[in-house]
């Protein structure tokens, strides 16, 4: 069983995988790859945040200059894990296509990294900053949404920006596909064990099988041929079913299905 992944540790791994052949300085990434990668960071950011604004719930109702002290701690200390997200994102060399997008992303958490810093710099700080109400990490969600990460999106930003369920499906496949390189890196296998996934991502829902699950959002994982191949598929609200097939060598093929029938019966392309 592998030990549980902080932000640290996902960000040292993400880029262990971008190392290879695809360093930040080098060839940009394919959109897949980049979009992955990217989302498996911001939705680590994400889980980071909401505990930390639970921490900060818990220092509001304590109340009192004990109250104030603890809050202020805890936003000190979601400085430094911004600054990691933000330079683990700075790795990755996105395709032209997104560049601008990832520049305005980049900014915004630099932004935000400045805003905890200056709130953290003393009582009455904090106490500013607490009177927004809008907790550790506001106003994100228009530039995740423009850069095309949609599992880091609040829903009423989602609606807003218009993203399609069946891109949300896509979404949640390719960052579970960079889940398996990673896992591939690792143990030199795939895996379809969802403990291994929920490591990675622990908000995630896994099933193993080859038919998409019946809920929409859950990524439904069948590896093959000893470790060497896997299929990923999900089924998006639309009622449209999605899939990934990856093997070891590097070969990925995408496929669609209304029908939502078993991943190993579709017809795999370059993309969906």
């Amino acid at each position: 069983m592998r030990a549980p992944l902080g932000l640290a540790s996902l960000v040292a791994a993400a880029m262990s995988v971008a190392a290879c052949g695809q360093p930040g300085d080098g060839p940009a990434l394919s959109e897949d790859e980049y979009l992955g990668r990217a989302h498996l960071i911001c939705a680590e950011l994400d889980r980071q945040a909401q505990l930390a604004d639970d921490g900060l719930l818990a220092t509001i109702e304590a109340r009192g200059r004990a109250g104030l002290s603890d809050a202020r701690r805890v936003v000190a200390n979601f400085a430094p894990v911004v600054a990691d997200a933000r330079a683990a994102l700075a790795e990755l060399r996105p395709p032209e296509s997104r560049r601008p997008a990832a520049e305005a992303y980049l900014a915004a958490l630099e932004r935000a990294q400045a805003r905890l810093v200056s709130a953290g710099a003393s009582e009455r700080a904090t106490q500013r900053f607490l009177a927004g109400g809008d907790g550790v990490l506001p106003g994100l969600d228009a530039d995740e949404a423009t850069l095309g990460l949609d599992a880091c999106v609040g829903k009423s930003s989602r609606e807003a920006a218009g993203p399609t369920e069946d891109a949300a499906a896509q979404a949640a496949l390719r960052t579970a596909l960079v889940t398996e390189q990673l896992l591939l890196a690792g143990d030199d296998v795939f895996s379809e064990s969802p403990e291994d996934f929920r490591l990675l991502q622990p908000d995630g829902r896994y099933e193993v099988g080859l038919t998409p699950s019946a809920r929409p959002g859950t990524v439904t994982v069948e590896v093959v041929d000893d470790g060497t191949g896997v299929y990923l598929s999900t089924r998006s609200r639309s009622g449209r079913c999605f899939y990934v097939a990856a093997r070891s060598d590097g070969q990925v093929g995408y496929a669609a299905d209304p029908e939502c029938g078993p991943a190993d019966a579709q017809g795999y392309a370059e993309e969906w």
